[in-house]
Formats: C-alpha cells, structure tokens, sequence
C-alpha cells in the first residue's frame, strides 16, 4: 500500500512547479529543490545568426527574378525580329499577307515587351545584387567587429594583448 490518500493527491496537484535547485530556503541546496538556488543555472544563450542572412537571400532572389525576366525580354526580342525579318523578306512581286496590319503590330506589341522585360530585368539584377552585397556587408560587419583578450605570462613578467576590427 502507497499510503496516499484523496487529499494529499490534491495537495500535490496545487503545489507550484519549480525548476530543480530553485526553491526557497536555507542551505547549499538539494536535489528535492530546497536550497538556496546556487545549482541551477539557465543554459548558455544560441549563437547569434548571420545578421545579413534575410537581405542576402532576398537579393539573390531579385536577381534570380531580373535573370529570368532578361530571358522574357530576349525572347520576345527574338519573336519581334523574326517577324522583321518575315515582312523585310517579303518579294517585290509577291502577295502581301492579308493580315499584314495586325502581324506588324504584334511584332511592334513584341518589341515593346522586349524593351520593358530587358529594362525590369536589368533593374532587378542590378537591385537584387545591391541588396546582396549590403548583407554581405552586414555579415562582414558582423565577424569583423569581434574582440579578443589575450593575456600571457612570461618568466620576466606578463602581457594582455587586446585585438580587434573595426
């Protein structure tokens, strides 16, 4: 037999919850965690992240996005000349098509989307890669501002040497 009973169970379920070590008390403290506190200790806090980390993703991003526009824009360009080149070639003594007016306008329509993607996506080349090199420049900034603290002893006597970036 356990000897519990219904009422110290509720007791027990009342009772605060501390961490071990963190009870209140005298003494060097317990493992029952009645003592004064001393042997509890919070864990050391994670390593700082890559500062730059979310600026360096987002360029490579826009750059990626200014890539594959430029590529729109090349296309598009290669579709407005192909019709160029259809109308240029066309003979003195052959019949025009009968849709002619709208097949020059579309390949203007193409030469228009050829210069808006080529312009959007050198932007977002040269944008994404500046908002790359700034968080690069924040991770650098980062790993470059560490200090250290260097004592030595020798048999003469003693040295701290302090080093750092800036």
């Amino acid at each position: 037999q356990l000897g519990n009973t219904v009422e110290s169970d509720a007791a027990v379920c009342k009772a605060p919850v501390m961490p071990p070590g963190s009870g209140s008390g005298s003494g060097s403290g317990s493992s029952d965690g009645s003592g004064s506190g001393s042997d509890y200790s919070l864990p050391p806090p994670p390593p700082p992240g890559d500062p730059g980390a979310s600026m360096k993703l987002a360029g490579m991003i826009g750059a990626g996005a200014g890539l594959v526009t430029l590529g729109l824009g090349f296309y598009f360009g290669s579709q407005a000349q192909k019709i160029n080149d259809d109308i240029e070639d066309q003979g003195m003594n052959e019949m025009w098509r009968n849709d002619i007016r709208e097949y020059m306008d579309k390949g203007q329509r193409y030469e228009y989307m050829q210069i808006g993607f080529l312009v959007g996506g050198g932007l977002l080349v040269v944008g994404g890669t500046a908002v790359y090199m700034i968080g690069r420049g924040k991770t650098n900034e980062a790993q470059s501002q560490t200090m250290a603290i260097t004592p030595s002893v020798t048999p003469s006597g003693g040295s701290v040497t302090f080093s750092g970036r800036f």
